[in-house]
C-alpha cells in the first residue's frame, strides 16, 4: 500500500509505549530508555535498547524523530546465565561444610562462605592481604607462630602458586583452636 505521509506507528504495531516516546520526542525531548522486548512473535525474545532524538529541517522546526535500537539480546542472555550460575554457586557453598574463600586479582575478598566465616568467628571484610593473617587468627601449623603473610594460602596462591594441604591452625579469640588443612589456586 502506499504509506506516504504516514507515521510509522500508522504502518507498524507499536506498543503504546514507545508511541508515548514518539510524541515527547517531537514535543523536542531527547529520551534514551532501557533494555526492553522487542516487538513481535520472536522465539526466543529479542532486546533492543534505543535513543530517540528530534530531527529538526533546515528551519529549525522538528520535522520527525531518529530513532537509533540498538540489538541486546545476547548480552542479555549472557547476563541472565551469568545470574543463575551465580546464584547456583552460592546456593552450593552455602551447603558445604568446608571453609571456602575467593578473591579477585587485587586480593581483594570477594566470597567468604558461612563455613569459613564460622571457622574464623568473624566476618569478611575488604582488607589488604598483608592483615589477612592478623585479621583472620591464621598461625603455623605450630599453634604459637603467627602466619607470616607469604604463607597465607591465598596470597600464595594470588602469586600463581598451587597450593596444597598446606597445614595451618585458626586461633580466633573465645574459641577453640582450629587445625585445618588448605588448598588454594
Amino acid at each position: 500500500r502506499d504509506v506516504t505521509g504516514l507515521r510509522h506507528d500508522e504502518i507498524v504495531d507499536l506498543p503504546a509505549e514507545w508511541i508515548a516516546q514518539y510524541e515527547r520526542c517531537l514535543s523536542g525531548e531527547t529520551l534514551t530508555g532501557p533494555e526492553e522486548q522487542l516487538p513481535g512473535n520472536f522465539e526466543p525474545p529479542e532486546f533492543v535498547k534505543g535513543s530517540l532524538s528530534p530531527w529538526r529541517a533546515a528551519d529549525g522546526e522538528i520535522g520527525g524523530v531518529i530513532i537509533e535500537k540498538q540489538r541486546v539480546t545476547d548480552g542479555r542472555r549472557a547476563r541472565e546465565a551469568l545470574e543463575v550460575e551465580s546464584a547456583l554457586s552460592e546456593a552450593v557453598l552455602v551447603h558445604v561444610e568446608d571453609g571456602t574463600v575467593a578473591w579477585d586479582a587485587g586480593g581483594n575478598l570477594t566470597l567468604v562462605n558461612a563455613a569459613a566465616r564460622r571457622l574464623h568467628g568473624v566476618d569478611s571484610e575488604p582488607i589488604r592481604p598483608s592483615e589477612w593473617a592478623s585479621r583472620y587468627d591464621l598461625f603455623e601449623a605450630d599453634g604459637e607462630t603467627p602466619l607470616a603473610m607469604e604463607n597465607v594460602p591465598l596470597f600464595r596462591a594470588l602469586k600463581g602458586e598451587q597450593v596444597r594441604k598446606a597445614e595451618m591452625m585458626i586461633i580466633a579469640q573465645g574459641q577453640a583452636p582450629r587445625r585445618l588443612v588448605a588448598n588454594a589456586s
